[in-house]
């Protein structure tokens, strides 16, 4: 499994930690910190060709220009295994950035996951996953319904996340957008 994705700042990756803590300390949740570092995914596939999503990423990274995000609220992917989230607007420029991606993400993939499909795509931050169930979700939206989760923040990377199972994730690539050649900073 692997993902082009974008790393938060240091500020709010900080806050996004924080919340994982919060949730495993009060609730006993802990799969999300499979995660290297808290971030949000454009494109994900269990077969990327690794070498050719670098190519991939370096370059769109290369032509982009970094962008503000803003977050919103808790949303909620509902199912026997609910995924709780921290919600990023969708602007023009976040969506320009995705279909780029999207677009030249295809060469290095023949199974894209469908949920980041243009059509369906919700830009996020996991807050928990994986070892939530629906018993303790409403749980976890009462313990952060008192949190300011609307932040804004710049986003100056594309990054490559790769991980197997219930391994750890890793960020294997990361690349300055609008950095030209500027590689791994």
């Amino acid at each position: 499994m692997a993902a082009s994705a974008s790393l938060l700042d240091d500020e709010h990756a900080a806050k996004v930690v924080g919340l994982w803590e919060l949730l495993q300390r009060e609730l006993g949740l802990e799969a999300v910190f499979i995660s290297p570092a808290p971030h949000f995914s454009y494109q994900t596939s269990r077969d990327f060709d690794l070498a050719m999503l670098e190519r991939v990423v370096s370059d769109v990274a290369a032509t982009a220009r970094p962008l503000r995000i803003r977050t919103a609220g808790l949303g909620v992917f509902a199912g026997d295994r609910p995924t709780l989230y921290l919600p990023i607007v969708r602007t023009p420029e976040l969506t320009k950035l995705h279909l780029a991606l999207w677009s030249a993400g295809a060469m290095a993939t023949e199974v894209p996951l469908p949920e980041y499909h243009p059509a369906s795509w919700i830009p996020h931050v996991t807050l928990a996953q994986g070892d939530l169930t629906p018993e303790l979700l409403p749980a976890a939206v009462r313990l952060l319904n008192e949190t300011d989760l609307a932040w804004e923040t710049e986003v100056d990377n594309l990054a490559i996340v790769r991980g197997r199972g219930d391994r750890p994730q890793e960020v294997s690539g990361r690349f300055r957008l609008g950095g030209g050649s500027a590689r791994n900073f």
